[in-house]
């Protein structure tokens, strides 16, 4: 990864920030099918 100016560096910022809320999701759900929660 590489990191530039504030310009190239936001939209990096997004797509992380979306992929994690994804991970998260999953993670949620995979918890739940478990029965931990």
């Amino acid at each position: 990864m590489q990191i530039g100016n504030s310009h190239e560096y936001v939209p990096m910022t997004l797509s992380q920030i979306a992929v994690a809320a994804f991970l998260v999701l999953a993670l949620l759900g995979a918890l739940r099918l478990e029965g931990v929660l």
